[in-house]
């Protein structure tokens, strides 16, 4: 009898070895390298940035106006707690949670090229965020065990871009650096030098921004624009393909969900004899002339620009 009961708990044993190998699901991975986790965020920041974020942006400011369902309630200036909730999450969920784990796995690692770029789209993430709603959740944001992350004041805000875009412009001249982004990187390809231009630019924009609390950043700004990017060619953009599974999001709103035209305002200031007016500006065939974003932002391979040379140009000419 005790051997019976002996072999039994045995079999139960390795039984149970087993089946904890079998609960063990091989396409939910335990970890996921940074090299999947890059082209992941950077895709997630052209949907998102390209997505709500430049249509509700865009009808606040009276470049769009809105006409249909959510994007009417904006255009009334009468935005739900879907308004909130789904940019959050879009930005949230989305980029920044997946560039958290970029930068922790990055540290751990002795990785700094990869902490560097991650800082770079985390700042610009960050500064989009701020200039939507002020104040708002980071420092305790992305952690998991706390659902009710305190506000951080737009003050601090600012003061967390800025660090964490010097931390990656010392990060990115790094020597060494066990790992470094190279095809996974699908904006620079991996060229460091040329994030350091886009950490430039975006520094430059978010002392341009709170030049009007304090006049004595323009030197900054000035300062910060001359070591930016020099070319249309450096502009930090997400570069879409232009295929089905893989294109511009303005372009896709416009072939599912249009309850957004072009503001007659807009139109107006620009002007139909303007030469930017074909690339901003696209007539829709049949509706009596309301148009959508035209073909310069929307086509369906347009890359969508987190910051351009263009801007960095406006951004000099201003602190001037």
């Amino acid at each position: 009898m005790k051997k019976l009961i002996y072999i039994v708990i045995g079999l139960v044993l390795i039984g149970g070895c087993k089946l904890e190998e079998i609960n063990e699901n091989p396409n939910v991975p335990n970890d996921v390298p940074m090299s999947t986790l890059l082209p992941g965020a950077q895709y997630n920041m052209g949907e998102a940035f390209g997505g709500r974020v430049f249509t509700y942006s865009n009808i606040f400011s009276q470049a769009l106006e809105g006409t249909n369902n959510q994007e009417l309630n904006m255009e009334n200036y009468n935005p739900d707690e879907l308004f909130v909730g789904n940019l959050w999450s879009d930005l949230y969920t989305g980029p920044m949670i997946n560039l958290e784990n970029i930068i922790e796995k990055a540290e751990s690692n002795n990785s700094p090229h990869y902490s560097g770029v991650a800082k770079v789209l985390m700042a610009n993430c960050l500064g989009v965020v701020t200039d939507m709603w002020g104040d708002a959740p980071f420092t305790e944001a992305l952690s998991s065990q706390n659902v009710q992350p305190v506000y951080d004041s737009q003050n601090s805000i600012y003061s967390t871009i800025h660090q964490l875009l010097d931390e990656a412009i010392i990060e990115l001249g790094s020597a060494e650096s066990v790992f470094s982004p190279g095809t996974d990187d699908v904006i620079f390809m991996g060229d460091l030098n040329k994030w350091q231009a886009a950490a430039h630019a975006l520094k430059a924009r978010y002392y341009m921004h709170e030049i009007p609390k304090d006049m004595g950043l323009v030197p900054m700004v000035l300062n910060e624009t001359a070591l930016a990017m020099t070319s249309f060619q450096d502009d930090l953009q997400y570069p879409y393909l232009g295929t089905d599974v893989d294109a511009n999001p303005i372009y896709q709103y416009y072939q599912i969900t249009p309850n957004a035209i072009i503001d007659p305002q807009f139109i107006g200031v620009m002007g139909v004899l303007d030469p930017r007016f074909e690339y901003f500006v696209d007539i829709i065939p049949f509706t009596g002339g309301e148009s959508k974003v035209g073909r310069g932002l929307a086509d369906q391979g347009s890359p969508f620009k987190f910051i351009s040379f263009a801007e960095v140009k406006f951004i000099e000419a201003e602190a001037h």
